[in-house]
């Protein structure tokens, strides 16, 4: 039986043939997924959150099925260690997606945002925006510093807790749409960043 045909009666005994046809449509690289892989993802995903939650989270974030299951308990395990295992299974469930993170990547998260904005802070900011734990660091810190040449230390702080999303962005990224701010906007670029 070839990769594709095993994926697609494995999605099939997860949810039906509407859903795997559906599922192939959103992720036609799941088919390229090997089955071993996605049993493991499944298995461990089951066994984070349970048949019934596994199954709303796969309908969700499809993508989730192609990481190993050794990678997505091991990052759930750092998930527990740093929220408890109520924090973490709620984040999960908001982005099951962060259980692709690989481990490092997500420790260096945590600790920059952790440095940067403090413990209780990083925790309420993971509340909102699961996601930023998936940036590795040197994007985190490069965003941030383009964040600070921009406007002040403070501010960047500040923006940083009003839309930690922004950590994800690249400092490219971030010195361009605020080129294009300013061209657009002219003088009113900070205050519509600020507000």
């Amino acid at each position: 039986e070839n990769c594709a045909v095993a994926a697609f009666n494995f999605l099939e005994t997860l949810g039906g043939e509407e859903y795997a046809k559906e599922m192939v449509v959103k992720r036609p690289g799941v088919l390229a997924t090997p089955l071993r892989t996605l049993e493991g993802a499944w298995h461990a995903l089951e066994s984070v959150v349970g048949d019934k939650d596994a199954l709303k989270l796969v309908q969700k974030t499809g993508a989730v099925l192609t990481s190993p299951g050794s990678t997505m308990l091991g990052t759930f395990d750092i998930l527990i260690n740093i929220f408890g295992k109520e924090l973490a299974l709620k984040l999960v469930r908001k982005s099951p997606s962060l259980l692709k993170v690989a481990e490092p990547t997500m420790n260096g998260a945590w600790d920059y945002l952790v440095d940067l904005v403090g413990y209780e802070a990083a925790v309420e900011l993971c509340e909102r925006c699961p996601n930023v734990l998936s940036a590795p660091e040197a994007t985190m810190r490069g965003s941030h510093d383009a964040l600070q040449k921009i406007f002040s230390d403070d501010m960047a702080v500040t923006l940083v807790k009003k839309n930690p999303a922004v950590l994800k962005a690249p400092k490219e990224t971030v010195n361009s749409a605020w080129k294009v701010l300013q061209e657009v906007l002219g003088e009113d670029a900070h205050t519509a960043v600020v507000n």
